[in-house]
């Protein structure tokens, strides 16, 4: 009998503390989620920074024995140049006022996206970049001086609401339960952070789809596979498969190419995209010409007439319908001008 209430007594005990570890994370998270939502709007710093520690606490496992993790901020920082690498280099998007703190963290950055670009090599996602392999010593000088910025302007601001800091070995510690939080709500604080960022940006860019782009710049991801669903679409107005630019038949697969940046429109949609040779596409200027805007106008009118029955129930089709309409390629074409040059 005193046995079976030593187990009851302490089967209760487990049963408070894990209800007590619940009730903390779920705290947590809402204090989280409320201190990004009222963060300051004069730079996109905050997300991008609770993202990074996102993007850490998902790799990261316990370690028996310990309550707390420890993270080096050169990590975040690692985090934190990619991020801005992708968002404000690849997709040109700003960051915040240009007198925000921020300038600090993007100059640098900017200084290793010149040296890259240098010839006139297009700009690419961080991770086809090949940084810290091609220039070490500006990559590690680029991270010293964000580590910096962060360890001194941004790090302390979350201290010690999320964790503590230690100025002598630059790292962040983290408590376990704060980590397993984050682990649990995963999904839930990066759509926060991701819709938080996006906000943000709205306030200095007209660019469309910002949320997508900071989805985007967080996972890395470009459209190295783009459109081969689209081909049907478009072998309905050019059987005979001619490249748009050389008017030569298009033998590779899938032999497409986006008239309007992709960086910019960050989506395929048949209305901007054609057959063409890799080749033709690669050797044109990124930006489109006026005659070659023209030229997918007519094309566009053609391929509605091919599609006009499915205008109803295909998604493409009808988009490709209220574009030609609107007139939105000539109104995406003159944004994209501003935007990226």
């Amino acid at each position: 009998m005193v046995a079976r209430q030593d187990f009851f007594s302490k089967w209760l005990e487990i049963i408070k503390k894990s209800t007590s570890q619940q009730q903390y994370k779920r705290e947590f998270v809402e204090i989280w989620v409320n201190q990004l939502n009222n963060c300051p709007t004069h730079s996109t710093i905050t997300p991008v920074w609770l993202l990074a520690i996102l993007e850490h606490a998902g790799r990261t496992a316990s370690i028996p024995g310990h309550n707390e993790i420890t993270i080096p901020i050169t990590s975040l920082a690692q985090n934190v140049i990619k991020y801005y690498w992708n968002s404000a280099i690849y997709f040109n998007l700003r960051q915040g006022s240009p007198i925000a703190p921020l300038q600090s963290i993007l100059q640098p950055i900017e200084q290793l996206a010149g040296r890259y670009q240098q010839g006139g090599k297009p700009p690419v996602m961080f991770h086809q970049s090949g940084l810290p392999e091609k220039f070490l010593a500006l990559y590690l000088k680029c991270q010293d001086e964000v580590s910096r910025f962060l360890q001194s302007h941004i790090a302390p601001q979350w201290a010690p609401i999320f964790y503590t800091m230690s100025e002598q070995d630059e790292m962040l510690h983290i408590p376990l339960l704060n980590i397993l939080a984050l682990q649990e709500n995963m999904n839930f604080c990066l759509a926060a952070c991701h819709w938080r960022w996006a906000a943000i940006l709205e306030k200095y860019n007209l660019a469309p789809r910002l949320l997508r782009k900071t989805m985007l710049s967080y996972q890395g991801t470009g459209p190295e596979h783009a459109g081969k669903h689209l081909l049907r679409y478009l072998e309905l107005e050019n059987p005979s498969r001619n490249c748009f630019f050389c008017g030569q038949t298009v033998t590779e697969t899938p032999g497409l190419a986006h008239v309007l940046p992709w960086r910019y429109l960050c989506t395929e949609e048949i209305w901007n995209m054609v057959l063409a040779h890799q080749n033709c596409h690669s050797a044109r200027s990124e930006l489109p010409v006026e005659i070659e805007v023209a030229r997918l106008e007519k094309r566009n009118r053609r391929l509605l007439l091919a599609l006009d029955n499915l205008t109803h129930n295909d998604q493409q089709a009808a988009r490709l319908k209220q574009v030609v309409q609107e007139g939105l390629l000539r109104k995406y074409f003159q944004a994209c001008q501003q935007q990226l040059s």
